[in-house]
């Protein structure tokens, strides 16, 4: 759960481990300004496939981050993640 009570996006109640031609579904979930959890996940064939996805994902969200802003995208391909990338930005004027 969330500090705020809501249901965390990216906790095990929404966690759902799907196959996808016989890998198991790799969910991205977003927090921050605009969160988004991953129900469909993608078919990925290892941890370095997850890797480029979770970069590329990254920069299709880069034009949105704003000073001030910070977001996650945390990699599941069961019920902890397996890569974590954060942004933070700080503005000192």
């Amino acid at each position: 759960m969330a500090p705020d009570g809501a249901a965390d996006p990216c906790g095990p109640e929404h966690i759902r481990l799907a196959r996808i031609a016989g890998h198991a579904a790799v969910l991205f979930h977003f927090e921050g300004q605009q969160p988004h959890t991953d129900t469909t996940g993608e078919a990925l064939h290892d941890d370095e496939a997850a890797w480029r996805e979770a970069i590329r994902l990254s920069r299709d969200v880069e034009h949105a981050l704003r000073p001030s802003d910070s977001w996650t995208l945390s990699v599941f391909d069961g019920t902890e993640p397996g890569f974590v990338l954060a942004m933070v930005t700080r503005r000192f004027r």
